[in-house]
């Protein structure tokens, strides 16, 4: 994927830079384009290297990174529970008053705690 957006944005960079050269060297239409596709060409080329040697040398970081810094498995013991008969905490009821937050914003205007 890297590969070919480097070489895709290599490639239209030079066929507008010759196109633009092109057109500033008053030059004919048909000598221009076909100067322009060439220029698309070879640079598409030349950016599918450029990109296949970053993509290779982000990859090659990607993997150190991940030896470096492995993932810890979850422990099925530690994971909170959302069922609220097997003892865990309830919510706070600023945070979920199973009525959207009507109930409090209703009591805070009438000038009550919630």
């Amino acid at each position: 994927m890297l590969t070919h957006l480097v070489g895709a944005a290599l490639a239209l960079l030079a066929f507008a830079a010759a196109l633009f050269a092109g057109i500033l060297a008053d030059n004919p239409a048909t000598t221009t384009l076909a100067r322009a596709t060439l220029a698309l060409v070879c640079c598409y080329l030349v950016g599918l290297a450029i990109g296949a040697v970053a993509e290779g040398a982000l990859q090659e970081h990607i993997d150190e990174y991940k030896t470096q810094h492995p993932l810890e498995e979850a422990d099925p013991a530690k994971i909170v529970s959302s069922d609220p008969t097997d003892g865990s905490p309830a919510p706070h009821p600023a945070v979920d008053d199973g009525a959207g937050g009507r109930e409090m914003i209703a009591a805070a205007s009438r000038g009550e705690a919630a």
